[in-house]
């Protein structure tokens, strides 16, 4: 039985029908993906089917059983209470059935209990069906839950205590999916969940979400994230939602050939039409004046396609340079930087040569936009140096988006900062669309993609041979990121780039430099390379024992004895976790078992005390299994 199921829907604000006529219905354990451009309405769909929005027209169905988790892309959350105390919110009934199964363990041990035959026997039920219940919920793993989904949101530790209210716009959102997720809802609604999380965190939710037992619907501008958690796509534009049977991938292939197929079979019918008009033009008032007729008819009822979309508005974007640079574009040597006794990173030495397109890659706060502006000259180094080559002229996308006047209109700043004729300053900004009395609109008033726009049209410009782009991609719809990862392969100079977007990464890129721990590290190849080598952990260690001095051996033998102690150790407390798991499920039959309460109330309480006793040390075992695997 379905989920949910939306009816012969129908929505419309003043200006824009956003749904028309729409129908689907979600499975069971289904992973769907949608989409469609900017405003088409796919936060609108959300909110219908939570009921925030009311349709027009239509129906919606959903199971009396079914549980449905959101979480809105402007998500919201203000709560005096720590981080650590709002996850275990999620598990109250847990804690309700942990302190009512200690409230009946004292009534259990009260004379007038035992002494009352019926009344016992009552008490003993209802412990029975809780610890049935706790063991279901699985009662005992909680607190190792909630660190487990924190940590692999991106929390650490000393984040536990801090009150929601003092979090971060971006913490908030993290904290918010990461109670969604730890309430099991049958069916999640997921709006740009990727928002706000590093490409760790992003790769944890994705190994997280392809377990998931339940359903879930995802809006994303991730198309790698996409591409690894969903099984259908729905593609909503223009009021439809057109289906689609595989992942993000299969999407883009399967929309052009059924466009392509759609403009043919359009045209033949239009061609057929033309063809019966003219025929019954031609000889309506002649000796064929009956076939003329006919073919009329046969026109009426004709069903006629409806003809293919327009090709949409999009930026035609490009770059190109005054001149080459010498094949050496930088050359970093020993560069090293800390903040406030934090090493962001030390001895760095990499080299960048004309036609490289190179991704930084590492975890949120290490360090990468302040490598950039290292780069830029926009911040000194405590040591080392980077020396440009022969020839080299940089264009810089900041995310911050700072180099732009908030107080401007869009073709001021083009005009006045680039010495442009007004006429060739709106051609330009056309490109990026910013067309006719947009162009007068104040920056300040500007969307986040739009401002990004604006960067890309300055940026062109500049005509620099060497882009360094620092989250390119943040605020741009799909097809503004497709257009732009389109002019960057085909960009005949240098890149360097940070950025989370792994499908844009994984088309530009022919080197990665990972930022991990204060040091980088080079990767050849795309991005799916550098996964490829680091998931494997493909290294390539030449040792000289001759030229190893003695600090060194025997720094090496400690830490080969450390790893083989932890890994004896982790062999050790998987037996302990198999042998007590074994007999935890013994004691839980055992306890299951209602003649269990009809013989002596001290024999219920010593198999449970056991019990009581192996949770514990199972939920100590795990704990370790973590810390030694992790």
């Amino acid at each position: 039985m379905a989920l949910l199921e939306l009816r012969n829907a129908y929505k419309s604000f003043i200006n824009q029908e956003i749904l028309v006529d729409v129908s689907f219905q979600i499975q069971p354990k289904e992973r769907v993906g949608l989409i469609g451009p900017n405003g088409a309405g796919k936060s609108t769909l959300f909110k219908i089917l939570m009921g925030i929005e009311e349709l027009d027209q239509g129906e919606l169905i959903k199971s009396s059983k079914a549980t449905i988790g959101y979480l809105p892309q402007d998500f919201e959350w203000e709560s005096d209470v720590s981080l650590f105390s709002a996850m275990l919110e999620v598990f109250s009934e847990v804690f309700s059935i942990n302190d009512r199964l200690r409230e009946l363990e004292v009534e259990m041990g009260k004379k007038e209990v035992q002494e009352d035959l019926k009344l016992y026997s009552k008490v003993m039920d209802e412990y029975s069906l809780l610890m049935q219940r706790y063991e279901e919920l699985d009662g005992y793993s909680v607190e190792s839950r909630v660190k487990g989904v924190l940590k692999g949101l991106g929390f650490e530790e000393r984040d536990y205590q801090l009150k929601i209210s003092q979090l971060s716009g971006g913490q908030k959102t993290r904290a918010g999916l990461a109670r969604l997720l730890l309430t099991s809802p049958d069916l999640l609604l997921l709006d740009e969940p990727t928002n706000h999380l590093d490409l760790s965190a992003r790769e944890w939710l994705e190994g997280f979400l392809k377990d998931y037992p339940g359903a879930m619907i995802i809006i994303s501008h991730d198309r790698y994230f996409l591409d690894q958690i969903v099984t259908r796509i729905l593609d909503l534009r223009d009021g439809e939602l057109e289906h689609y049977p595989g992942n993000y991938s299969f999407y883009l292939k399967e929309r052009k050939r059924r466009l392509l197929e759609w403009q043919r079979e359009y045209q033949k019918q239009q061609e057929k039409i033309a063809a019966m008009e003219e025929y019954i033009r031609r000889n309506i008032a002649g000796v064929n004046s009956k076939q003329a007729r006919g073919r009329r008819k046969q026109l009426a009822r004709m069903e006629r396609i409806k003809r293919p979309p327009m090709e949409p508005n999009i930026p035609k974007i490009y770059f190109t340079f005054n001149r080459r640079s010498g094949k050496e574009v930088l050359k970093i040597e020993n560069l090293s930087k800390s903040y406030s006794g934090l090493t962001l990173f030390k001895n760095v030495n990499l080299n960048l040569y004309r036609g490289d397109k190179v991704g930084i890659v590492g975890p949120n706060g290490t360090g990468k936009t302040t490598f950039l502006k290292i780069i830029l000259g926009q911040i000194e180094p405590d040591s080392g140096q980077v020396i440009q080559g022969t020839g080299v002229e940089i264009s810089y996308f900041s995310q911050e988006h700072e180099n732009l006047d908030y107080e401007s209109t869009i073709i001021d700043f083009i005009r006045y900062k680039y010495r442009l004729p007004e006429k060739e300053a709106r051609s330009l900004l056309a490109r990026f669309l910013f067309t006719e009395d947009d162009v007068y609109k104040k920056i300040g008033d500007l969307s986040g993609g739009e401002r990004s726009r604006l960067i890309l049209a300055e940026l062109s410009l500049k005509k620099g041979n060497l882009l360094i782009l620092d989250e390119p991609t943040n605020h741009l719809d799909i097809t503004s990121m497709e257009v732009l990862e389109e002019a960057l392969v085909n960009f005949p100079g240098t890149i360097l780039m940070v950025s989370h977007d792994r499908f844009f990464m994984e088309r530009i890129t022919n080197k990665i430099w990972e930022l991990e721990n204060g040091r980088f590290k080079e990767y050849l190849g795309s991005y799916s390379d550098y996964k490829c080598k680091k998931t494997e952990q493909i290294k390539i260690v030449e040792v000289n024992k001759n030229s190893e001095t003695k600090e060194d051996y025997l720094r090496r033998q400690r830490k080969r004895n450390e790893e083989q102690s932890l890994k004896r150790r982790l062999k050790e407390v998987e037996k302990e976790i198999y042998q007590l798991e074994e007999a935890k499920e013994i004691l839980a039959e055992e306890l299951a078992n209602p003649a269990l309460y009809k013989r002596s109330e001290e024999e219920f309480l010593k198999i449970n005390e056991e019990y009581q006793q192996i949770c514990s040390k199972l939920e100590k075992l795990y704990e370790e299994w973590e810390s030694l695997v992790l």
